[in-house]
């Protein structure tokens, strides 16, 4: 029997950056598009990635060179976030978290690059909250909400 997944898609609070897409089962996988239905299809891509990046083996390649990736999600590098995988739509970035010298839990995060280059800010704080960032520094600040 296949495995199911929840999606939930919800509509951005600025119309024009469409609607973002997180999956209930499977933390840190994100994706988005510009109609619901495009969020839904390309959550389904996200999950299929995402699930693959668990048996991603050796040590990762740099992908980001020559990709559109939000500033929003740029900065996640200095929090020690390595690329893991990239496809044509979705990137997935890695990191382990110490307690001490004393690993205790792996992040992976899979989050949308394909054609909607700027990211809803619901869709940014789902992303920083999975990454264990602080977002009311983000909070009133438009400046992670840009590419480039």
């Amino acid at each position: 029997m296949e495995k199911q997944f929840t999606i939930d898609v919800e509509q951005e609070s600025n119309p024009k950056e469409g609607f973002s897409a997180f999956c209930r089962e499977l933390s840190g996988c994100f994706s988005n598009g510009e109609t619901k239905e495009e969020a839904l299809k390309n959550m389904r891509e996200a999950i299929i990635f995402h699930l693959d990046s668990f048996n991603t083996v050796g040590t990762p390649k740099i992908f980001i060179e020559g990709s559109i990736i939000p500033k929003s999600i740029k900065f996640l590098q200095d929090y020690c976030f390595v690329p893991l995988r990239k496809s044509d739509s979705h990137l997935t970035i890695f990191k382990t978290i110490y307690e001490g010298k004393r690993p205790i839990r792996n992040v992976m995060i899979t989050f949308p690059i394909h054609k909607i280059p700027e990211l809803g800010r619901k869709l940014i704080l789902r992303i920083l909250k999975e990454a264990g960032c602080k977002t009311d520094e983000f909070l009133g600040s438009d400046k992670f909400l840009s590419s480039n």
